[in-house]
């Protein structure tokens, strides 16, 4: 220790020193990788503009282009002059404070203004992404800014009064060559000694430099402007001064070769502008900022925008609403400590902007610091409109500052996660409720036009929709709201509260039902309930926000009011039976107790009830003979499938009926108006009018009223003016028979009775039966009648009758049952029927094998029964049933279809005797549903299993197609014997596909011929053909098919993808057998040559990849070893197809003379882009020549039986070693992914180990089926996710246990497997996270690294 003096010690002093700071240079490059490069940095500059005050801002790309040699030497600033260059212009003037503030760094001098949204000092720096050497021009200043120089000469300051003087390595020329014509920089702005506004001038970076490697050239500058473009509609609307946005291009040809123009040629690329801002807009921003200054108090203003864009030529409007908003004094404590705070200095104003131009079309809101932020994800928050607010931001003033999920579980103590809670979660909600309050306000003063009402909801969004950040703030703005009147009901032409409305939504209503929309509106409002229209998003959002708050019809509620109020009961008949079908939508018919929903014959209404006399269903004929008791009869035009299903459950009083009850009124009727003579004359009540109704309703079914007297027999008079009939019953023993009047019938077939023509009952003995004629019967083509006669025959239609039946059956007491004799009858009926379309059909009579001469009758349609002779069974006498029908020539097919079904002997009956006549009444309305599905059989199950009806399957030897259900894979075996040639399928053809998937999944990018080696295709059913009639190219021409369950059930596709198989012929009768559907040679060489030049030509305008496909099959078709004996005419087409090809591929013409010298000589295709393509198509041709002429006869002679029967593709192994690849590449994918999750969970603070888990479980299941497809793709389960389900059967013990070790440690088999995933899968508060730990996780990717081991060594 040291002593001085009287001994004090002297005491040593530390060492200081500063802080090491990073050069200007690094500083920057650190901002730009905050700041990414894009369209923020026109946002930025145009903020800069805004915050100064700047009402107009001009944007211009000068493309010229100057010469760069003068970088490196002297004049030392003709660098910032350069072109081609940005140039932004404002109108504002830089203060002395700007101009301090443009050489910060990390700092601004806005920092504690209020007004001020640049306020980083980091916004403008992001220009040194386009540029090394800004130059800025504003007033009476000049600052160049070269950050590459030393740090006392970054910064160069010019006088621009003086600038004429002379300066050091500074040259005018230079300057005028670049900035000249500009926006005002010219000599007399010199001269003046001071710019009217701000000029940014930025040459584009040409190559990289020590500040950024990143170059800027007119494609990324145009990049930028379109951006801009795409949020013009609304880049001013939430701004304080700017009015006007420019956006110009100047080409090099523009430029002037003088050193300057007055005024440079721009060419306005973008015009956005407020539409007269001076008077309005102006006015309302002024003083709303103003207030907002002086006033403590809540602020608050709407302004209409109409925004005016011009594009190029086009000029449109936008128009807008937007309410800005200042949270005053009644924020609440905790928001206003916050707005008080001097380290945050914000400003508590907040803005909502909504959209007055669209329709019906969905609205993305936005978010807006004064300017649109960078949109991150697929929408920033799923809002239907802009929302804007002094926003606390990241630095880069890309997103707001939010809760991290870290912080989600903690208390936030960070002031800009808390100052953006209370802007969203207080601020907002109030400004949505002074503008959504001000709409109504609005509507109210219009006169609640349906335009302004609907500007009211397009503030309600779907909050479906909403992210869960922004749902809080919709729940606090509903909530200010919900007291008010915000809801507008059309029949009191007022607004209403949320508390009195009631919506009709119809979420759970049924397809077949929407019609019953309005009459369930009419009901509600004929019984005084307030009903409010509104979209079906806004209901769902107020249902989620107020579950218990909101009254949403439902079949339960309507029932409910109405036996509250019988008003109802005024409302016309249609409407009545709509809400009847609405209460019963739901399946509860129970509801209907005590309501007046039944429509009696006698044009009352009575009401359900389990107690009442019984209420019967029949048709009209049947009710017309009873008047007396209508009271007794459903009216016929009330009959639905809801009755019918009444009458079945017996839950009410409704009852079918039958020829018991038929006989019993009978009886009453006839004791009642019949003496004991039982003679009646033409003024009794019962007459011979009344009896041919009757005869009429029983026609042949007569056995249950033999006893009553219904045969009438002549006594006195003529039956045409007075008579006496005695009625007679028909146990009197006659046979009687239809027939035309004067009709020459054998005396043995009718009693000598004065019996009345017209009401003789048709009774068809073994000996009397009705015939088509055929003489003078001519077949047409219909394809109506084949289409119904193929959807009736299909597979889906039987499967779906046979499970009517079986449910009829089942549930149907009363009517016969089905035995399994039954159904292979039924089956059997329905595979063999005939639909036939005619001219001329008529029927006679023939009487045991005779022809009953005058009993020719004119048909519409006729079901004709006929005995079949089926050689290969020997049995004798099988019936088929043949319908035939005749329209008039030019009927569409609807009305065909009406006739169909609505005539006697029409698709019904037809149906019905190929059921056995086993249909009950609610059977055959089942049956009419499934008819309506002719289009879409495969919906037929479908329809079925919504009606709860148990499923079925034929079985596999009824199963009417030879060929397999679509989606099933074609086995190789069958390959040479498709069709190669490229033409149109006839409808016969059309169930009889095959389509080419393996393209399906080769990227055009990387299209390689050589995976080709192993085509792949499927069967499929061809629904339509999609033809453009613009279109002459046969390529062009579409199919829409049908590829089964397994894949997108129906799907679009060329023609060029779709193949035929060869017929199969028992019998060849000829030597050489024709290897595809056109002989060879069928046409002369030369038109030959031009077919293939018109199918090459339109190929080569598809893209590549199907380009090719045409290609390849050209090539298989007419490579010259496949056509035996006609090798050389198949060589010199196969010659002249790639010399046109290889023109083609140059751009040559392909136009030239075919003559004899064609295709002589082989062209090279070595260098040719289609080389491997042709190769690839040579081999297979050459492979399937081969098995074609090894397997010809075997394939000839098998059909359904036989090694080439098309069916045993659904049960013979199909091995997919393209589709296997496929599978396990995405399954490896997947497990590297799972496996860098885990390494990368050790830096993680909550590492989701579920979700490796997860992925995991995806790689095994992958490869899995993968495995599956290597042995046989028709097996592989893809539709199931237990990892042990499709394991099974593999053939793979160790496999089997690996897979099921697996669900079992993981506790996820079954069901469970949603627990990876779902929160609602575990138990208690648990979520996925919590349940799966680290062990597990490393358990998962394991055991899956085994099992993809195992899957490669199988699949090898």
């Amino acid at each position: 220790m040291a002593f001085v003096g009287g001994g004090a010690a002297v005491r040593r002093q530390p060492l200081f020193s500063a802080m090491k700071q990073p050069s200007l240079i690094k500083q920057l490059r650190g901002i730009l990788a905050e700041y990414p490069d894009g369209g923020q940095i026109l946002k930025e500059l145009i903020q800069n503009a805004e915050d100064a005050g700047a009402r107009e801002v001009k944007i211009l790309f000068d493309a010229g282009s100057t010469s760069r040699d003068a970088v490196d030497q002297e004049p030392e600033f003709t660098k910032f002059f350069q072109t081609p260059a940005l140039c932004v212009y404002n109108d504002a003037v830089f203060t002395d404070q700007d101009w301090e503030g443009i050489k910060m760094i990390y700092s601004s001098i806005k920092e504690e203004d209020k007004s001020k949204v640049g306020r980083f000092g980091l916004g403008f720096k992001s220009v040194f992404h386009i540029t090394d050497y800004p130059c800025i021009i504003s007033g009476d200043q000049m600052l160049l800014i070269d950050p590459q120089k030393p740090p006392e000469r970054v910064n160069a300051r010019f006088e621009i009064p003086g600038l004429h003087d002379p300066w050091e390595g500074l040259d005018m020329n230079d300057f005028y060559k670049g900035l000249g014509g500009h926006f005002g920089i010219d000599h007399s702005m010199i001269n003046d000694g001071r710019y009217s506004g701000t000029l940014f001038w930025f040459p584009l970076r040409k190559r990289p430099s020590p500040l950024s490697e990143n170059l800027y050239d007119e494609r990324k500058i145009l990049d930028l402007f379109d951006g801009l473009k795409s949020e013009a509609p609304s880049i001013l609307i939430f701004l304080r001064s700017l009015e006007s946005l420019s956006i110009y291009t100047a080409t090099e040809n523009d430029h002037s070769t003088k050193v300057l123009k007055s005024q440079k040629k721009k060419h306005l690329s973008l015009h956005v502008s407020i539409k007269n801002a001076k008077d309005h807009v102006r006015q309302s921003r002024e003083k709303f900022y103003a207030k907002m200054e002086t006033n403590r108090s809540d602020v608050a203003s709407m302004t209409d925008y109409c925004i005016e864009i011009t594009d190029k030529a086009r000029v449109t409007d936008h128009h807008w609403v937007v309410l800005n908003y200042f949270a005053g004094n009644f924020a609440s404590e905790r928001f206003q400590t916050l707005i008080d705070d001097k380290d945050l200095s914000m400003s508590p104003c907040v803005s909502i902007a909504v959209s007055l131009d669209r329709i019906n079309q969905p609205f993305e809101g936005h978010i807006y610091c004064f300017m649109p932020l960078p949109k991150e994800g697929s929408k920033l928050t799923g809002l239907s409109f802009h929302v804007n607010g002094f926003f606390a931001l990241s630095q880069n003033r890309h997103h707001m500052k939010w809760v991290t999920d870290e912080q989600k579980m903690q208390k936030v103590f960070d002031k800009n996660v808390l100052w953006n809670q209370y802007m969203v979660n207080e601020a907002l909600p109030k400004a949505f409720q002074v503008i959504y309050l001000s709409l109504v306000r609005r509507a109210k003063q219009n006169g609640n036009s349906i335009t302004d009402v609907m500007n009211v909801y397009r503030l309600l969004p779907n909050v479906n929709n909403v992210l869960d950040k922004w749902r809080k703030f919709i729940y606090n703005a509903l909530s200010l709201v919900k007291p008010e009147k915000i809801l507008f009901c059309r029949d009191l032409n007022d607004w209403i509260s949320l508390q009195k409305s009631v919506f009709a939504s119809f979420d759970n209503l049924p397809r077949h039902l929407e019609h019953v929309r309005s009459s369930v509106k009419e009901c509600l409002k004929c019984m005084g309930h307030y009903l409010v229209e509104v979209p079906h998003e806004i209901v769902s959002t107020f249902k989620l926000i107020f579950p218990r708050q909101v009254t949403d019809v439902t079949p339960m509620l309507l029932a409910g009011y109405m036996r509250q109020n019988i008003k109802y009961i005024e409302l016309d008949d249609k409407t009545k039976f709509n809400i009847l079908d609405y209460l019963v939508s739901d399946g509860d018919s129970t509801k209907l107790e005590s309501l007046h929903l039944i429509l009696l014959a006698s044009r009352e209404w009575a009401a359900f009830s389990q107690q009442g006399k019984p209420i019967y269903i029949c048709n009209e004929n049947i009710v017309s003979l009873f008047p007396w008791m209508a009271n007794r009869f459903l009216a016929p035009d009330a009959h639905s499938t809801s009755t019918e299903t009444f009458c079945v459950s017996g839950l009410f009083q409704l009852r079918e009926f039958t020829d018991s009850e038929m006989k019993t009124f009978l009886q009453k009727t006839m004791s009642k108006n019949l003496d004991i003579t039982s003679t009646v004359s033409k003024t009794s009540p019962i007459n011979i009018q009344w009896l041919e109704k009757v005869w009429r309703v029983i026609g042949g079914n007569i056995d249950k009223f033999a006893s009553l007297p219904l045969v009438p027999y002549l006594q006195s008079g003529r039956f045409l003016s007075r008579y006496t009939v005695k009625l007679i019953p028909l146990s009197t023993p006659f046979l009687v028979v239809a027939a035309c009047r004067g009709a020459t019938v054998p005396n043995e077939l009718v009693r000598p009775l004065n019996l009345l023509e017209t009401v003789r009952p048709e009774i068809l003995t073994d000996y009397v039966q009705e015939v088509v004629v055929t003489d003078g019967m001519e077949m047409l083509e219909s394809s109506d009648a084949d289409n119904w006669e193929t959807f009736l025959r299909s597979d889906y239609f039987i499967e779906g009758i046979i499970r009517l039946l079986r449910y009829q059956t089942k549930f149907e007491t009363a009517t016969i049952g089905l035995n399994g004799t039954d159904e292979i009858s039924i089956i059997d009926l329905l595979s063999n029927l005939k639909i036939k379309q005619v001219n001329g059909l008529k029927t006679m009579l023939k009487y045991k094998g005779n022809i009953v001469q005058g009993t020719e009758s004119m048909k519409t349609c006729f079901i004709r029964n006929t005995d079949i002779d089926l050689v290969a069974n020997s049995e004798q006498g099988k019936v088929r049933y043949e319908l035939y029908f005749q329209v008039a020539s030019n009927s569409s097919s609807y009305t065909i279809q009406h006739k169909l079904f609505t005539e006697a002997d029409g698709l019904i009956k037809l149906v019905d005797l190929c059921t056995l006549c086993k249909l009950s009444k609610f059977t055959s309305h089942c049956v009419r549903d499934l008819m309506a599905l002719m289009d879409r059989p495969q919906m037929i199950s479908l329809e079925l299993d919504q009606r709860k009806v148990d499923a079925y399957n034929l079985p596999f030897g009824f199963l009417r197609s030879a060929f397999p259900s679509p989606g099933t894979y074609v086995e190789p075996r069958f390959f040479p014997f498709m069709v190669q040639g490229i033409m149109p399928f006839k409808r016969h053809e059309y169930m009889y596909a095959a389509l080419e998937i393996d393209n399906e999944h080769v990227n055009d990018e990387t299209d390689r011929d050589d995976d080709m080696e192993d085509e792949m295709f499927i069967y499929v059913h061809i629904v339509h053909e999609i033809r453009n009639p613009n279109e002459i190219s046969q390529l062009s021409t579409r199919y829409v098919v049908n590829v089964g369950n397994r894949f997108e059930n129906r799907v679009e596709v060329p023609i060029y993808r779709l193949y035929k198989f060869l017929p199969q012929q028992q019998d060849n009768g000829q030597d050489i057998v024709e290897y595809d559907s056109e002989p060879v040679g069928s046409l002369p060489f030369d038109d030959n040559c031009r077919r293939i030049r018109d199918i090459l030509r339109e190929a080569f305008k598809l893209p590549l990849k199907d380009r090719k496909a045409v290609i390849r099959r050209l090539i298989k078709k007419w490579y010259p070893d496949k056509n035996e004996g006609r090798e050389e005419y198949c060589t010199r087409v196969f010659n002249y197809m790639k010399d046109v090809i290889l023109r083609l591929e140059r751009g040559e013409n392909i136009e030239g003379e075919i003559n004899a010298a064609t295709g002589m000589s082989e062209p090279d295709m070595s260098d040719s882009c289609y080389r491997d393509t042709a190769t690839t198509a040579y081999n297979l041709g050459a492979r399937y020549a081969r098995g074609f002429k090894e397997n010809i006869d075997d394939y000839n002679r098998s059909n359904r039986q036989g090694n080439y029967a098309h069916r045993s593709s659904n049960t013979c192994a199909r091995p997919s070693v393209g589709e296997s690849k496929r599978w396990l590449r995405q399954a490896k994918r997947d497990f590297t992914s799972a496996r860098t999750a885990l390494e990368c969970s050790e830096h993680s603070s909550k590492p989701c180990y579920n979700w490796i888990c997860f992925i995991c479980h995806q790689a095994c299941e992958k490869s899995l089926k993968a495995a599956w497809f290597s042995k046989d793709a028709n097996l592989c389960p893809r539709r199931s996710h237990s990892l042990a389900t499709i394991a099974d059967n593999l053939g793979h013990t160790l496999l089997e246990e690996e897979a099921r070790r697996f669900e079992e440690n993981l506790q996820i088999a079954g069901h469970s497997y949603f627990r990876l995933r779902y929160p609602d899968s575990v138990y208690g508060n648990d979520i996925p996270s919590d349940v799966f730990d680290k062990d597990d996780a490393e358990f998962a990717v394991e055991a899956t690294e085994r099992i993809l081991d195992m899957v490669d060594d199988f699949v090898q």
